[in-house]
């Protein structure tokens, strides 16, 4: 079976990695557009057209990105919560078992003392 990868750093790891490949392919959108542009010599309309179509495409793919972050932030928050309720029980558990500890310990010492002194 694989390995499950979680946590803290991956997620963090995998928000700024899917940010810094959305800015790449949008930039290397523009110097493709560019370099197109140039070499098929399109006259001033078209290149104002598809100028503002690919302005268009950019902000709809940094709307996505924003909105992808959000989500990652929203499940780092979740998982934040989870990992408190996750600490909170298992605190309480060992509470719990160190409180039944110790009173097995006493009854066992009492147990004791009241053999010892008949």
């Amino acid at each position: 079976m694989g390995k499950k990868e979680t946590g803290f750093l991956r997620i963090c790891f995998d928000v700024s990695a899917r940010t810094a490949l959305s800015l790449t392919l949008t930039y290397l959108d523009w110097v493709i557009l560019a370099l197109v542009g140039r070499s098929l010599f399109l006259t001033h309309t078209v290149w104002g057209f598809v100028t503002i179509h690919n302005s268009c495409f950019s902000r709809f793919f940094f709307s996505c990105v924003a909105w992808r972050q959000q989500q990652m932030e929203a499940l780092l928050k979740r998982r934040e919560c989870e990992l408190a309720f996750l600490c909170t029980i298992s605190w309480l558990f060992q509470a719990t078992e160190r409180r039944k500890r110790e009173r097995r310990g006493r009854g066992f010492i009492t147990a004791f003392n009241s053999l010892s002194t008949d």
